[in-house]
């Protein structure tokens, strides 16, 4: 700390431990000429600590500091007094008092006077000034603003002032915003990011007991509801988790002190009736407590910054909602509980009207819930239904629904076809085939008058489009064949999600087939408009996903170019719109992941991985999953994981068996293959063989859809084995009917045309196999291929040499295509040995906790054990996992065990 009277630590220490918000002073300190600085929000936001951090990086700029801390009691005298102490310790020149005024006995010039005094000392001074005005707020006398606002409206070069307030001062400063010499921050801006709450779990060990999703969630990134919270959690040792209440005694004493204090008993009564509602704006606030009453207690709400946020940015006019702060809002409802019970139904009654009136459905459906008007809220689900589905908005539809007791949802026809597609969305299989049939048997009894406006046959095609998309994502293609039928004379122009349903399920069957072009048929075109004249993007039968299915059946076609940029384009659309992790991004990201391996985008891939990973293994149709898991399964082994490899690939296959897909369990058998043999470690391919024999056999008998493919992977697998075994010359002639058959394409008719000319060469027929080396080239470099090349091994590699010294003339295009493909080969040779080395440092690395987590881990225990036997929650143990995952280059717990016997960090018996 410096001691000099330029001593920039003047005023309130910076304490030692805290958290440098080092983004938001970067983009401050860009901004350090401005005249005027304002930061502004409410208590405990974190506000005076920032302006401190501020400070002390200003001092390495040039600039000198004055802070003022305002208080409530400072009469105008005082605050003038601390004025002139911060600014003597600057300098002396600067803080000489006008002539002939002594004022600490109270006898000043006018305020304008002084400020023009201080103006011309700071002017005549070298270097930069910033006058620091803290807890502005507190500065209720009129002369304290007109003095600032002097300073402000003539202020030299070198002045700037910084003011830190709850609310916006009462100062006229448009004439610098429209120069451009204001910076202004807001609890937005102060808002503790997600990393940064990560880092403070480091920083305060009581956070760790608590659940970080609902760490993250309630305190919305309020510091010292962190810090409180902390406090609480260390004092008293426990975790807060599943539903605990985190209003505890030190978050409602801040609480009372620092807001409740200053409302009237009037507007504190209305808060708490506001306080059931996930939102609200001034019209409803009005509707609720009346006119003055309601304008009323917004305006102060905005005013003095009583934590509430804006729902929409920018406009906070009379259309613009609000939200409490979720602590808050915690604290409001423990209140709104202890009021008589026919004061909280008839509140929740009026909320239930208000939404109703303005079509929100959700808010309307739960409102009259609670009110214990179950039919009411069922009447205005029957009564939206139909136009929230047809309009794509089919979440706000199974929110609603989701409002509904479970008990009451029996028998009630009318809500029996969103309940399945309901259940759809939700994955529960079971509980959809139960109101499918349910709703078959409605149709064959004619008793279909509980849906409105179904006699067009809309009901029919409903229930058409739920069996052929869960015959889909229940791999039941045997099913899905038999609705082909139905599904292909289904007419309905008028509705834009039935008719988008119709083609997004055909093209996906189509390509599951390998019919390619024929899916992306019915993908054509510029897409469905709902009702409302908008394009139907955000659904799973809206454009967005039929662009991902677009881009899809050119990854199984095997044109990897044009998966790439339809997949990209689908991730970038989803930023833009309906959000990154929606159903159509996530199935593309998963199906993209498979492309970016193939062409090599190692780091894309990874990036993709850690990004999407979890999303893709919860929200993604099985063909995007298994696209996903062979990408990682592959970049595993490339970088010389194989037992993480492995791991990857038995992990999918417990869920492909667990739903009895056979066709994705060979696909995955057939990689298993594939891998040990990469590996020169044959042991367990005859078993690998044999499994897919008996899948191939068992297809077959019960009639599979998936035989024929199933077979073709067996033929292929048996293929493989004979050119890869020890020493032995294939026949090529038994490959050749693989090469021609129509049901292989993308990667596998890649991989089978080496297999021939890899057996032709052994064979010592060499000008064939490079004939058919160069055809696989050609078609490589066309579909953008590298890496299934690559993957082929030594033999292939050196037939590719062998080509590019006598064929490649001709075509310089392919030839330069081949130097960077034989470029890549060596780049692997060269990294063979890295990926343990590596893996080896960063497990270094670990932390003695993460250490602690991983020996639990291979103990199979689940993260609820691991969080009882550590003492934290098991949202801390997720956060730790996630850390373990980067530090090992593994995505997953059973990848991460691997990884850690590999590198003797736990042993085997353990």
């Amino acid at each position: 700390m410096m001691a000099s009277s330029k001593d920039p630590h003047h005023g309130p220490r910076l304490k030692q431990g805290l958290l440098e918000r080092v983004q938001i002073l970067e983009r401050w300190l860009a901004q350090r000429d401005k005249t005027l600085h304002l930061l502004l929000g409410p208590a405990g936001s974190g506000k005076t600590t920032l302006a401190l951090q501020w400070r002390r990086q200003l001092f390495a700029h040039g600039f000198d500091t004055a802070w003022i801390s305002v208080h409530a009691e400072d009469e105008m005298h005082a605050l003038v007094e601390k004025l002139f102490n911060a600014l003597e310790s600057i300098s002396p020149v600067i803080s000489q008092k006008p002539h002939g005024h002594d004022l600490r006995q109270g006898r000043f010039l006018d305020v304008s006077a002084i400020a023009i005094s201080l103006i011309h000392s700071i002017q005549r001074y070298s270097r930069q000034v910033v006058l620091v005005f803290d807890d502005f707020h507190n500065a209720n006398a009129h002369q304290a603003k007109l003095l600032l606002q002097t300073l402000l409206d003539y202020a030299p070069a070198n002045l700037h002032v910084l003011i830190v307030s709850r609310s916006t001062p009462a100062l006229l400063f448009e004439r610098l915003r429209a120069a451009q010499q204001t910076y202004e921050q807001d609890e937005q801006q102060l808002r503790f990011s997600a990393t940064e709450v990560q880092q403070l779990v480091h920083l305060w060990p009581g956070l760790q007991t608590i659940a970080w999703p609902r760490l993250v969630h309630m305190s919305d990134g309020w510091i010292t509801g962190l810090q409180l919270l902390a406090a609480h959690a260390k004092k008293h040792g426990h975790a807060l988790d599943g539903h605990q209440t985190f209003i505890k005694p030190e978050i409602t004493a801040y609480f009372n002190q620092e807001v409740l204090y200053c409302l009237s008993p009037e507007s504190l009564r209305g808060l708490v009736r506001l306080s059931p509602t996930r939102q609200f704006n001034a019209s409803l606030a009005v509707s609720m407590l009346g006119v003055e009453t309601g304008k009323n207690l917004l305006m102060q709400l905005q005013a003095q910054r009583l934590f509430i946020s804006p729902v929409e940015s920018g406009d906070s006019g009379a259309c613009a909602w609000w939200r409490f702060h979720p602590l808050f809002r915690e604290l409001l409802l423990a209140r709104f509980a202890q009021m008589p019970d026919e004061l909280q139904c008839n509140t929740h009654m009026r909320l239930g009207q208000w939404f109703e009136q303005h079509g929100m459905l959700r808010d309307t459906v739960q409102h009259y819930a609670a009110a214990g008007e179950i039919d009411t809220a069922i009447a205005c689900i029957e009564a939206s239904a139909q136009a929230l589905f047809f309009n794509g908005h089919l979440q706000a539809l199974v929110q609603a629904v989701a409002a509904i007791p479970a008990a009451h949802l029996q028998h009630r026809n009318g809500l029996l076809l969103w309940l399945a597609w309901s259940q759809l969305c939700y994955r529960q299989f079971d509980a959809c085939n139960a109101s499918i049939a349910q709703l078959d048997w409605l149709l064959a009894t004619g008793i279909d008058d509980a849906f409105a406006g179904s006699a067009d046959g809309a009901l029919q095609a409903h229930v058409c489009l739920l069996k052929f998309s869960l015959a889909l994502q229940s791999d039941d293609l045997d099913l899905a064949h038999a609705l082909l039928p139905q599904m292909l004379e289904l007419q309905q122009p008028h509705q834009a999600v039935l008719q988008g349903g119709r083609g997004n399920l055909l093209a996906w069957f189509f390509s599951r087939q390998g019919l390619h072009e024929q899916a992306r048929h019915y993908l054509k075109g510029a897409g469905y408009y709902r009702s409302d004249g908008v394009l139907l993007l955000d659904s799973p039968f809206g454009s967005l996903m039929s662009q991902a299915l677009e881009g899809m059946s050119y990854l199984h076609e095997g044109n990897y170019r044009h998966a790439e940029d339809v997949l990209r384009a689908v991730l970038a659309q989803a930023e833009a719109g309906p959000g990154s992790h929606c159903e159509a991004a996530c199935n593309a990201a998963g199906w993209l992941c498979e492309v970016l391996y193939e062409i090599n985008h190692i780091a894309d891939l990874r990036n993709l991985l850690e990004r999407y990973g979890n999303a893709i293994a919860k929200v993604a149709c099985p063909d995007a999953q298994l696209s996903s898991t062979l990408a990682r399964s592959r970049l595993l082994a490339l970088e010389g994981h194989f037992a993480e490899s492995h791991a990857v690939l038995d992990g999918f296959m417990d869920v492909a068996r667990s739903r009895n897909m056979l066709y994705l369990v060979a696909v995955l058998v057939h990689e298993q293959l594939e891998l040990q043999l990469r590996q020169a470690s044959p042991s367990q391919s005859p078993v690998y063989l044999a499994t897919l024999d008996q899948l191939a056999q068992q297809a077959l008998q019960t009639r599979h859809h998936g035989a024929q493919p199933i077979a073709q992977y067996a033929a292929l697998a048996h293929a493989l084995w004979r050119v890869h075994s020890l020493n032995e010359q294939s026949d090529p002639a038994l490959l050749l009917g693989l090469e021609s058959n129509p049901l292989v394409t993308g990667r596998l008719r890649l991989r089978t045309a080496a297999l021939v000319a890899i057996a032709h060469q052994r064979a010592g027929l060499e000008t064939i196999a490079e004939q058919i080396v160069l055809q696989v080239l050609l078609q490589a470099h066309t579909s953008g291929c590298v890496n299934t090349v690559l993957d082929m091994g030594q033999d292939l590699r050196q037939l590719v040499q062998q080509v590019q010294a006598r064929s490649l003339d001709t075509n310089p295009l392919l030839g330069f295509y081949v130097d960077g493909l034989l470029q890549h080969a060596r780049q692997r040779q060269s990294a063979v040995a890295q990926p343990t080395q590596k893996a080896g440092a960063k497990a270094e690395s670990l932390s003695e906790r993460e250490l602690q987590i991983l020996r639990l881990l291979a103990n199979d225990l689940p993260n609820k054990r691991i969080a009882n036997a550590l003492g934290v929650s098991a949202e801390t143990v997720k956060w730790h996992l996630r850390n373990i995952y980067k530090k090992l280059s593994v995505f997953s717990r059973s990848e991460a065990v691997v990884a850690a016997r590999r590198l003797q960090l736990v042993t085997e018996s353990i």
